[in-house]
């Protein structure tokens, strides 16, 4: 799989019982740290994607 950009590093996972999906926290650059910017991650091979959000608040 070819990277286009590397805009962050995916810091940690993990399966959320609130949320019923897995959340992740990574570490963006800022040019790329917007609420609801739509990205694809490389993890182990495989594609998945996402999109950018502030912390839950409870």
């Amino acid at each position: 799989m070819k990277i286009k950009n590397t805009v962050g590093y995916l810091r940690s996972a993990a399966y959320s019982p609130k949320f019923k999906m897995i959340v992740g926290i990574a570490m963006i650059n800022l040019d790329y740290c917007k609420d609801s910017q739509n990205f694809k991650i490389n993890i182990n091979n495989k594609e998945a994607s996402g999109s950018v959000c502030s912390l839950p608040m409870n």
